[in-house]
């Protein structure tokens, strides 16, 4: 674990994120008492990082546990009612709603 100052930060921040990117921890120190830490990110792609920044802001919830892959396997149920969505959104255009 590297410890790194604010100063050596700002003018190394480059050199700082190719050690996060290779897995390390940067702790940075304001006169000597720690104050941030730079660690890399567990999520391992873009949509995942979409998803953890919408929980940070209470916009959504992640899943607790995986989906099974048998949910691909059934089929979708069945709507209860004869009335088709379609038609549900073109009366609402129709009304101005």
């Amino acid at each position: 674990m590297e410890r790194s100052s604010i100063s050596k930060t700002k003018n190394k921040l480059s050199s700082l994120i190719k050690k996060v990117k290779a897995g390390e921890t940067v702790i940075i120190e304001d006169r000597g008492i720690p104050v941030a830490q730079l660690q890399p990110l567990t999520t391992s792609g873009p949509s995942e990082g979409r998803a953890l920044r919408l929980q940070q802001a209470g916009l959504a919830r992640l899943p607790r546990t995986k989906a099974s892959k048998d949910i691909f396997k059934k089929s979708p149920p069945k709507p209860k009612s004869k009335i088709k969505i379609s038609d549900i959104l073109l009366e609402e255009r129709r009304s101005g709603r």
